[in-house]
């Protein structure tokens, strides 16, 4: 089941089963994942719609975190995808 924009953000509020909530960027600049310039560089970007895709790496190096860290900064009205290997599907945003 597709959830709408607002339904997901919610979830990201919510903890995940070991009880961790979702690391906001603010979080991720404190934590020093992310600097201060490559944070403004980001939110910039994707705020006027730039596509963005959270790299390759084993897990527990950051990709989810990032990308759920981001994805308030997207937009209303932009598509998203669910990429996965040979199957890529529209996300409902409604």
């Amino acid at each position: 089941m597709m959830t709408t924009d607002l339904e997901y953000l919610q979830q990201l509020d919510q903890p995940d089963e070991e009880g961790e909530y979702t690391r906001s960027l603010y979080d991720l600049i404190e934590q020093g994942t992310l600097d201060l310039d490559l944070g403004a560089f980001l939110i910039s970007h994707i705020a006027r719609g730039a596509s963005f895709v959270t790299g390759s790496g084993p897990g527990g190096v950051g990709k989810t975190t990032t990308k759920r860290a981001l994805l308030p900064f997207v937009p209303s009205g932009l598509p998203f995808f669910n990429a996965l290997p040979g199957q890529v599907e529209p996300a409902d945003r409604a």
